[in-house]
């Protein structure tokens, strides 16, 4: 176990680099049907999971009123099939609240009769919570006057409410139950930056330990980054930690990501009677790593990427990949390689 720094040194915690409704949104994307049966466990049983699903943003995207362009609401659409053989659309609005806002249930009703409209299906509404007002539960949104009367009910999960749970939420091998985990570890241990460090080693060590398999542990790590932060001088002891940790012989998770993905990819590769070799394989896991972290691999480090060819290179690279706090962080280290 590394040594604490002085106390001195971690009074101060930075801002996350992170939004956490984007965060959540993107633990949503990757771990959907854990999400669904943790958090929509009726519905979850309802989903022919033997048919594919489909993330439908741009469609939404579509739906945003003129006036509303300069806010930034952060939500997902997925298209599931029943069981029953039906198709079905279901709404998922993430917003992260600090105070109550008039205007939230009415938005979820806007949307809610849009994509009515616009695609004549029925749609399910979900308001995923992530502030800590714990009066502020938003479900409903009425309107009444001159005989005509609207009530629209909406399914609204708050998830502070499962700090009242967290042995269970640590029990369990679902993955999404893992990032509310450490979501609200953050949230426990905010402005207490060395009990941060001790949260977000104990959840980095808990990924070993739930049997995930390398891509949802990897995974899991980016998302663990984003939400809980550390002060640089914080980081760069998880950071020791990991490398020391990775060292023991009880736990490869960490210290193989590196090698088992690159593995994985050449056995794909092989397998569909691609032989890229060592070299694409281990590019293909940087970027693979840059997608899951920051949502996107931007061109112009794309194209300088494809410059690296040593294998050895490229695994320092995916390294920078995994620990990167930001695309600018990871496009730095990849100046610095094309430099020397």
């Amino acid at each position: 176990m590394p040594m604490r720094p002085p106390k001195e040194q971690t009074d101060k915690l930075p801002a996350s680099p992170y939004r956490t409704d984007e965060t959540f949104k993107t633990a949503i994307q990757l771990f959907f049907k854990p999400m669904a049966q943790l958090l929509l466990p009726d519905l979850a049983r309802d989903i022919d999971w033997k048919q594919p699903y489909t993330f439908l943003d741009k469609e939404l995207q579509k739906l945003h009123p003129q006036n509303e362009t300069q806010k930034r609401f952060v939500d997902t659409l997925v298209q599931v099939t029943l069981k029953n053989g039906n198709e079905q659309w279901l709404l998922i609005h993430i917003e992260i609240q600090a105070q109550s806002e008039e205007e939230f249930p009415q938005r979820m009703w806007e949307y809610f009769y849009r994509l009515m409209d616009r695609y004549r299906r029925p749609v399910v509404s979900v308001a995923l919570l992530a502030d800590e007002n714990r009066a502020w539960r938003p479900s409903t949104f009425q309107y009444e006057g001159w005989g005509t009367r609207l009530q629209f009910e909406f399914r609204s999960i708050k998830l502070i409410d499962y700090s009242e749970n967290l042995e269970s939420l640590a029990r369990s091998k679902n993955p999404f139950a893992l990032v509310i985990l450490a979501y609200l570890k953050a949230l426990r241990a905010r402005g207490d930056a060395r009990l941060l460090l001790e949260e977000k080693i104990a959840l980095a060590r808990s990924l070993s330990q739930r049997g995930y398999n390398v891509r949802a542990g990897l995974q899991l790590l980016a998302l663990l980054d984003r939400l809980v932060a550390l002060p640089a001088e914080l980081e760069l002891a998880y950071e020791q930690y990991l490398q020391e940790w990775t060292e023991m012989p009880e736990t490869e998770l960490i210290s193989n990501f590196e090698r088992r993905m690159r593995e994985r990819y050449l056995q794909e590769g092989i397998a569909a009677g691609e032989h890229r070799g060592m070299e694409y394989s281990t590019r293909d896991s940087v970027r693979d790593v840059l997608r899951v972290k920051f949502g996107r691999v931007p061109r112009p480090l794309d194209a300088q990427l494809r410059q690296i060819s040593e294998v050895e290179a490229l695994r320092e690279l995916l390294r920078e990949a995994v620990l990167a706090n930001t695309l600018d962080e990871f496009a730095q280290a990849i100046e610095a390689r094309l430099s020397q």
